[in-house]
């Protein structure tokens, strides 16, 4: 297969990619739209211009005709393209796990989200996390019609069941609120 052929195959994955950041409503309607269309058009002109000037490229600077440098160029050129799939596999997976699910529940429940997003609260994209054996840490955006913010969700594993420790939403304008689950006792409960 020819290097024309493999980059034609990556741009035409990246324009797929930008016609699913525009049609699932997730991906569209999320704050971190802008950072991934410009990325994916970036890697949609970058591998036309290497189409288009690949042999005068080639010709003019030797790093391309080294093995290693031609690498790099194909790294940078395929990455655009590979981004948002995996990146919608880690998100999916996260939206599936007993925490998140939980923590929107719970959220959903919540009488102090409803008070700073309203009735129709919607989860957004990405859910970011970050796991070890026995903590996970989950930042979920939260979009409401009175608002937008996130969830922080911290869990701990015990006895290999997860369970939400804290809560907590940060509006938009920085505020952190209350931690929506109460675990943490009151002075009179001590």
């Amino acid at each position: 297969m020819t290097e024309q052929r493999v980059c034609k195959i990556l741009i035409a994955m990246m324009f797929i990619n930008l016609l699913c950041v525009a049609s699932v409503p997730a991906l569209h309607e999320s704050r971190a739209v802008t950072k991934i269309l410009w990325l994916l058009i970036g890697g949609i002109i970058a591998g036309i211009l290497y189409i288009r000037f690949n042999v005068s490229i080639k010709r003019r600077v030797g790093i391309l005709s080294i093995g290693w440098g031609r690498a790099m160029i194909w790294m940078m050129l395929a990455f655009p393209a590979w981004f948002l799939p995996f990146f919608i596999v880690f998100d999916f997976e996260e939206r599936r796990s007993s925490t998140c699910q939980e923590a929107v529940r719970e959220l959903h429940e919540s009488e102090m989200a409803k008070g700073l997003f309203g009735d129709s609260i919607q989860i957004g994209w990405p859910v970011e996390g970050q796991a070890g054996w026995d903590q996970k840490d989950l930042l979920i955006p939260v979009d409401g019609n009175r608002g937008s913010g996130w969830l922080r969700v911290v869990s701990t594993k015990t006895d290999g069941v997860w369970k939400n420790e804290q809560l907590v939403i940060t509006s938009l304008d920085g505020k952190i609120h209350e931690d929506i689950l109460n675990t943490t006792p009151s002075p009179q409960q001590r």
